[in-house]
């Protein structure tokens, strides 16, 4: 015999407070999310300061 667990709507997944893991909802389940190294944390740091910077830089040419 199978066992099924309840599959969650967008409202219900918004509403979660479990744990301090955090989740994502895919096609109705919560899928644990694996924590980020740091070296992955330095790479998002350093392409969000390039786009900031590549934004306002552009904003400065258009004024």
């Amino acid at each position: 015999m199978a066992i099924t667990t309840p599959k969650l709507i967008f409202e219900e997944y918004l509403k979660y407070d479990g744990t301090d893991t955090r989740y994502k909802l895919f096609k109705g389940e919560l899928i644990p999310m694996s924590l980020e190294s740091g070296q992955h944390s330095a790479e998002c740091g350093l392409k969000n300061f390039n786009l900031y910077n590549s934004v306002f830089s552009a904003s400065e040419v258009i004024r």
